[in-house]
């Protein structure tokens, strides 16, 4: 019996190798309407230091959104501007990274430090910048540009425009 399952693992693994791609991505699914939502590349309050190491990387664009939850219906990923499939096509190449500053959730008992505190910090010291929402495109490691609030798709997509030339 053993040897049957020995087996199994060994053509699982030599099929897994040898007989197909593996691949991985790494999708947030934001909702559209009832029916639809778009794919994106997406991660929410992670550390400064994951942060700092995506950005260290340089293979990746990033966009670095600093926001609070309670601006839920004027946020850049809203359902108005995800229906747009200009604005979303280039939300497609970039790595999305969203802090929430107003994030009540305790991260270090001891001083009560709570993840919003903690990236409201982050985006002051890095950013020299405490507006919200604050949006940064970083490209190879830098920040190519950065705005505060955009209020309609045609600033979205000048945002976008004028940080790809």
């Amino acid at each position: 019996m053993k040897h049957i399952y020995c087996c199994l693992i060994l053509i699982t693994l030599a099929s897994t190798t040898w007989g197909q791609n593996v691949v991985r991505t790494s999708c947030t699914y934001f909702p559209v309407n009832e029916k639809d939502s778009v794919c994106l590349n997406a991660q929410v309050n992670i550390t400064p230091e994951e942060v700092e190491q995506i950005i260290g990387n340089e293979q990746d664009n990033v966009l670095l959104i600093f926001d609070g939850w309670v601006n839920w219906a004027k946020r850049l990923l809203s359902s108005n501007n995800l229906k747009n499939a200009e604005i979303v096509r280039c939300l497609k190449k970039y790595r999305i990274i969203t802090l929430y500053v107003d994030d009540r959730v305790v991260v270090d008992t001891k001083d009560s430090t709570t993840v919003g505190k903690r990236n409201l910090m982050y985006q002051m010291d890095r950013f020299q910048a405490v507006t919200q929402p604050y949006y940064i495109i970083m490209k190879g490691g830098k920040a190519k540009c950065s705005s505060g609030y955009l209020s309609t798709p045609q600033e979205v997509l000048a945002l976008f425009k004028r940080c790809e030339r």
